[in-house]
């Protein structure tokens, strides 16, 4: 099988060692420590835990490893997922990745076997798909060396790599101890207890039924008898039947099951490998004695049902052991008035005797003349429940069809046939007088989910997606008013002023550790990767460049009540305030506008701390930046709603124009969207045509194709050509 390794050795990679698995290292002061007392220390505990899987667990495939046939081309592939097992040494098998092999060439490569595989009759083969566990050594390291050795004669491996190997076989894999669990499992499973009488097999007799397990020569190993049915045992036998056979299974049938010269402490022996799959083949004569497969995979039957399984003992733990019940009653013999007598009719009239069969006095059917009266009303736990009973608590009408009119004592509304109700939920009301469930109508997408009382990013000095100068206007603490570069964002809750985030800002105003900062608040610039060179102008590579702000400066925004942008503000003498102003360098921003960049704003509200007047003034949460995405592209909201969830990523981005136009800077049509066009004094219409344009042309190529489109201006044509200002591709 391809794949057949996963560390690409084949067979045993290990030297042999004498080693001990009953020996650990005693370690004293002075003691000199060399290979053999390392090795020896981990063969003890590897061998150890190997020794508690195969003995107190047993073997098999413990998660995954499915096996499949598909075609693929002119073969079939076997697959084997990924998963875990344990072979019958109690050594663990990973396989990390699925593992493949074309079914076609195996078999056409066993026509080369000795002997040759010849036709069977009939003209199917049974394949195992088998795994195995391997040992690889890796992670060559140099060591000391003398000196006529060769830098590769200095290398050894430092690592032991565990590994396995997958393989097709004609031959069923030793499984012994699997097929003897088996037979003994079936055995006990055919005890069947009963009342009195004399067992159908004696304890003796039963014990050689046992111990034929161990001394059966086939494959898988059976009983001694061929019979399946039940061996009747009484009950009161019935644990002394099962501790001799526990007995016998753990002191004759295990140990019998080991090769010669083994025991119950030592290794089972063989190579250890177990059984995935049984593949039934069918096969054709291929010509010149060579057989090959005859159809596609869905010729080929995947049985599983001599594949070892390895239940956890949580699951097993979970079957054996039943939940905890309520108290109630889940034996009917312990109903008040009925006894264990009572199993065939539940309601008897006349009562059996002895071991004849049981008797009514007259069959109750007889035209309505016969009939049960004087059942008393079930009044305790315990007591039957008569037919006709009258439902309580929450139910109401009569057994055996109650109907449902309340839940935890408080009642619910009737069904409505009109679908007056549809999509409806319970709520609890009061009516007055008490506690009621009502229905009522789910509340609004938006409205019902979140929290309440959280401030939010309100409003901004840009235009998001839009054109903007990427200036402010700033009053400072003395009074004087300077139109400086940057950006500016609003935060509140209800209405304008209402609450304040913390600015981490020291107490010059420059950019500190804090709330909101540099690490919470970035600014980027798209820009053109100039390094490299004009062979890519035309497609113009771009890359974002981090804009460091000069300074994180708190303000009080100029915001009109119900507007969303806004253009200046005034500076605060303290670190909690309802706005920030990020100070571009002047440098940073002649670089903008001379080139013309897109600038990317983001900020991490889950960093931002804020506070308002309606909650503790003690208590801090996170902003809502997710509120104003709501009215993005990005949003995941409606427009208006009230509610958010703290934290989110804000995102928006600028396409940078001077308010007069093209005055300064470069324009690259083949990107510029519907904004900057617009910046540059382009109407609407011209603009729609000239982007439906280059829509169909996928890029510009030169000025004449602008110039050639119908149902744009004169002036647009002229600013879209100006090549002092206009460029095509990268500059």
């Amino acid at each position: 099988m391809t794949c057949e390794t996963g560390c690409g050795c084949h067979g045993a990679c290990t030297p042999s060692l004498t080693l001990d698995p009953h020996k650990r290292v005693h370690y004293s002061q002075g003691q000199v420590l060399g290979v053999d007392e390392f090795v020896q220390e981990e063969y003890y505990f590897l061998e150890g835990a190997r020794r508690h899987h195969r003995t107190l667990h047993g073997y098999g495939t413990v998660c995954g490893l499915g096996v499949s046939a598909s075609d693929k081309g002119n073969e079939v592939e076997i697959r084997v997922a990924p998963g875990h097992g344990i072979d019958t040494h109690g050594r663990e098998l990973h396989v990390t990745t699925a593992q493949c092999a074309s079914l076609d060439a195996w078999i056409a490569g066993q026509a080369a076997s000795s002997p040759p595989l010849a036709l069977p009759s009939p003209a199917e083969l049974d394949v195992w798909v088998v795994l195995c566990y391997r040992e690889c050594l890796t992670d060559q390291e140099p060591i000391p060396s003398g000196p006529c050795r060769t830098p590769e004669e200095s290398m050894t491996p430092t690592r032991v790599t565990e590994s396995f190997s997958i393989r097709f076989d004609l031959q069923r894999p030793d499984m012994a101890r699997f097929d003897a669990i088996r037979a003994f499992a079936a055995l006990i499973g055919r005890l069947d207890p009963m009342p009195g009488g004399s067992p159908a097999m004696s304890i003796d007799d039963f014990l050689d039924e046992v111990e034929a397990i161990g001394t059966s020569t086939g494959s898988p190993p059976s009983p001694a008898s061929p019979a399946t049915g039940p061996i009747e045992v009484p009950e009161d036998q019935m644990g002394e039947y099962l501790a001799a056979a526990f007995h016998a299974w753990v002191t004759v049938v295990r140990p019998a099951l080991l090769p010669d010269g083994t025991n119950c402490a030592g290794s089972p022996g063989g190579d250890g490998c177990i059984a995935l799959a049984r593949l039934r083949v069918p096969v054709t004569d291929a010509g010149g004695g060579a057989v090959a497969l005859d159809g596609n995979a869905a010729a080929i039957t995947v049985e599983d049902v001599d594949r070892p399984l390895l239940l956890s003992t949580q699951l097993i733990q979970e079957l054996l052991i039943p939940a905890s019940d309520d108290g109630g009653v889940i034996d009917h013999d312990a109903l008040n008035g009925l006894a264990d007598d009572d199993h065939l009719q539940y309601l008897l009239i006349q009562p059996r005797t002895g071991a004849g069969p049981s008797t009514l006095v007259e069959h109750l059917s007889g035209n309505g003349t016969f009939r049960l009266q004087d059942i008393p009303q079930a009044a305790v736990p315990g007591d039957a429940m008569p037919w006709g009973q009258g439902a309580g608590g929450d139910l109401t009408d009569n057994y055996p069809n109650p109907t449902v009119k309340g839940l935890h004592g408080l009642d619910i509304p009737a069904p409505d046939d009109t679908g007056a109700n549809d999509g409806m939920h319970l709520t609890v009301e009061n009516n007055g007088t008490q506690l009621v469930w009502a229905a009522a109508a789910p509340p609004a997408p938006g409205d019902g989910a979140g929290e309440e009382n959280l401030v939010r990013l309100q409003a901004l000095s840009w235009l998001h997606g839009g054109a903007s100068d990427l200036r402010f206007d700033l009053q400072f603490l003395g009074g004087a008013v300077e139109t400086l570069p940057g950006i500016a964002v609003a935060f509140w809750n209800e209405q304008v002023g209402d609450s304040v985030v913390e600015l981490g800002v020291d107490g010059e105003r420059n950019l500190d550790l804090g709330s909101l900062d540099a690490n919470s608040f970035r600014i980027y610039a798209e820009v053109p990767d100039d390094r490299l060179g004009a062979s890519f102008a035309e497609t113009q590579p771009r890359a974002r460049l981090r804009l460091p702000p000069v300074a994180l400066i708190p303000i009080k925004p100029d915001v009109a009540v119900g507007q969303t942008l806004f253009g200046s503000g005034s500076q605060m003498d303290t670190n909690l305030a309802p706005g920030a102003f990020l100070r571009i360098d002047d440098n940073t921003h002649a670089e903008i506008v001379d080139r013309q960049l897109k600038i990317w704003v983001e900020l991490d509200g889950d960093h931002v701390r804020a506070f308002t007047d309606s909650v503790d003034p003690d208590i801090t949460r996170a902003v809502d930046t997710e509120f104003l995405r709501s009215r993005l592209p990005t949003g995941d909201r409606p427009e208006g709603a009230k509610r958010g969830t703290q934290g989110g990523l804000f995102s928006s981005w600028i396409n940078f124009a001077d308010t007069d136009g093209i005055s300064a800077g470069w324009v690259n049509v083949n990107e510029a969207d519907a904004s900057v066009l617009s910046a540059l004094g382009i109407a609407n219409t011209s603009i729609e045509a000239f982007l439906q344009r280059r829509r169909a042309l996928g890029r510009f190529s030169t000025f004449d194709e602008i110039n050639a489109i119908n149902g744009i201006s004169d002036r647009a044509r002229r600013v879209l050509t100006n090549p002092d200002h206009i460029i095509l591709g990268a500059r």
